[in-house]
C-alpha cells in the first residue's frame, strides 16, 4: 500500500478532541495557579444551565459520569432491592452495573434489528409484578420508539428513564429526547456525542425527584486531583499517539501510559467484574466541565458533520453483504453501525490497512465480564441482540474523517 494511504483511521480513540480542548487541558496541567479550580468552580453550573436551556428542562445536575447519573436516577425514582428494571440487550455493562447497584435486577428486552433500539413488542411479555422501571436507550443517536414504549410504561405504572448517552440534542416529535421520561441521563465520556473524558448529567421535570437527585449528588466527594490529572493527560498523550501510531511510537506510548496509569480508563477493572469502582461516583470536576462547554458551543456543527458522513456511507457503500441502519427523521448519528456476516474478517482486514473500526457492541452486554452470570442475562432470551452483536461494525464519522478516509473504509467492503 502506498505510504500516503497509511494514515491511521480511528473510529474511537477520543474522536471529538480539538486543538482548543488540548489547549485547555495542557494549560491546566502546566500552570499551578489553575490547579485550585480543577475541582470546584462555575463551569459545572454553566453546563447545567446549558442543559436546562437547550433541552427545555427545569432541572439538570452534573455528575462524574453517565453510569453514576443512572444509578442516582434509579435511586431517586425509588428503585430498590427486589425490583425489576427493564433494559434493552445490546448495551454497555456499566448500564447493567448501575441497575444492580441500585439493588434491582435487570430484565432484558430484545431490540429492533434495524434501529438497534428496544423492541416494544418484547416489553409486555417480560413485565413481572416486580417490574418497577424501564430504561429507554436511544442507541447511536437513533431515537427509540417512544410513541409505542411510553404507553406501555404508563399502562403498567412503570417509572421511565431515557438513556441519552448517545443522543443529546436529538429531537423526537418536536421535543428533545430526554424530556419525555421521569428522568434522563447523559454521558460525556471520551467517545460520546460531546466529551470531556469523563462526565455526566441527569435531568428531570419533577421537582421532588430533582431534590432527591440533588441530595445524592451534593453528598458525593469531589473527584481526587490525581484522577483529574489522569483525565487531562489523555489529551496530550492521545494527540501524540494518534500522530505516531503507524511508526509504533504511538502504540508504545499508549502501552506505557496504561501501565503506569498516566491516563484514565473508560471502564475500570472492578467495573468489568460488576464491582464498584472505589474512586467513583463523585461530583463532576470543574475543569472537565470547561472542556465540555467548548464542545457544547458547537454541538450542532459536530452533529451536522457526522450526519453528512453517515449519508456518504449510505450512498456509496452499496453491497449485498451488509445491512445499513434504519434512519429516522431526526437521527443524529454518534456512530454509523452496519451489519455484516463477515464482521470479524473485515475488522481484521481493516487493521492491516491501519483502519480501526468500532465494535460497539460486540456482545449483548459489552464488555463481556469474565463471570457472565453477574449480568443476569439468559442466553437466547434476546436473539436479535445476540445476532447483532456478532455482526456489528461501527464506521468512523467524526470531524477528522475526510472523504478520502471514507473511501478507504468503503473499499474494505467493496473489495470483499
Amino acid at each position: 500500500m502506498p505510504a500516503k494511504q497509511r494514515k491511521p483511521i480511528f473510529t474511537g480513540f477520543m474522536p471529538n478532541m480539538t486543538a482548543q480542548d488540548r489547549r485547555i487541558a495542557c494549560a491546566n496541567l502546566l500552570f499551578p495557579w489553575k490547579w485550585t479550580s480543577w475541582q470546584k468552580g462555575k463551569q459545572t453550573t454553566k453546563v447545567e444551565q446549558w442543559l436546562q436551556h437547550h433541552l427545555n428542562t427545569p432541572h439538570a445536575l452534573t455528575i462524574d459520569s453517565g453510569r453514576s447519573a443512572l444509578l442516582y436516577s434509579l435511586k431517586s425514582l425509588g428503585i430498590q432491592k427486589g425490583d425489576h428494571v427493564l433494559v434493552q440487550a445490546y448495551t454497555c455493562l456499566v448500564v447493567v452495573n448501575a441497575i444492580k447497584w441500585s439493588g434491582a435486577t435487570p430484565i432484558y428486552i430484545d431490540v429492533n434489528e434495524k434501529t438497534y433500539n428496544m423492541d416494544p413488542k418484547d416489553i409486555e411479555q417480560k413485565i413481572t409484578p416486580q417490574t418497577k422501571a424501564i430504561i429507554i436507550q436511544h442507541t447511536f443517536g437513533n431515537p427509540a420508539n417512544l410513541d409505542a414504549i411510553l404507553p406501555i410504561a404508563k399502562k403498567h405504572k412503570l417509572k421511565t428513564i431515557e438513556d441519552c448517552a448517545h443522543s443529546i440534542n436529538v429531537v423526537y416529535n418536536g421535543k428533545q429526547t430526554g424530556t419525555y421520561a421521569d428522568a434522563a441521563i447523559y454521558s460525556f465520556g471520551g467517545e460520546k456525542v460531546v466529551s470531556c473524558v469523563r462526565g455526566g448529567a441527569m435531568i428531570t421535570p419533577h421537582e421532588k425527584i430533582y431534590k432527591t437527585m440533588k441530595t445524592y449528588r451534593d453528598a458525593l466527594p469531589q473527584t481526587k486531583r490525581h484522577h483529574i490529572a489522569r483525565h487531562l493527560c489523555k489529551y496530550p498523550v492521545f494527540a501524540i499517539a494518534k500522530k505516531t501510531y503507524n511508526i509504533k511510537i504511538g502504540k508504545i506510548l499508549l502501552a506505557i501510559s496504561k501501565k503506569i496509569t498516566l491516563t484514565s480508563t473508560i471502564i475500570s477493572a472492578n467495573e468489568k467484574k460488576g464491582e464498584y469502582d472505589t474512586n467513583y461516583p463523585t461530583q463532576m470536576p470543574n475543569v472537565l466541565a470547561h472542556i465540555l462547554l467548548n464542545q457544547l458551543s458547537y454541538i450542532d456543527h459536530i452533529q451536522k458533520k457526522r450526519n453528512q458522513k453517515a449519508a456518504y456511507y449510505t450512498q456509496h457503500l452499496a453491497t449485498k453483504t451488509i445491512t445499513h441502519p434504519q434512519i429516522e427523521t431526526n437521527t443524529k448519528f454518534l456512530r454509523y453501525t452496519i451489519q455484516s456476516k463477515h464482521a470479524q474478517t473485515i475488522i481484521q482486514k481493516a487493521k492491516q490497512q491501519h483502519i480501526i473500526l468500532g465494535i460497539w457492541y460486540k456482545s449483548v452486554i459489552d464488555p463481556t465480564p469474565q463471570d457472565q452470570s453477574i449480568t443476569a442475562y439468559t442466553p437466547g432470551s434476546c436473539p436479535i441482540a445476540e445476532k447483532l452483536a456478532k455482526s456489528s461494525i461501527n464506521l468512523p464519522i467524526h470531524h477528522t474523517i475526510t472523504k478520502k478516509d471514507q473511501n478507504r473504509v468503503i473499499a474494505l467492503f467493496n473489495d470483499k
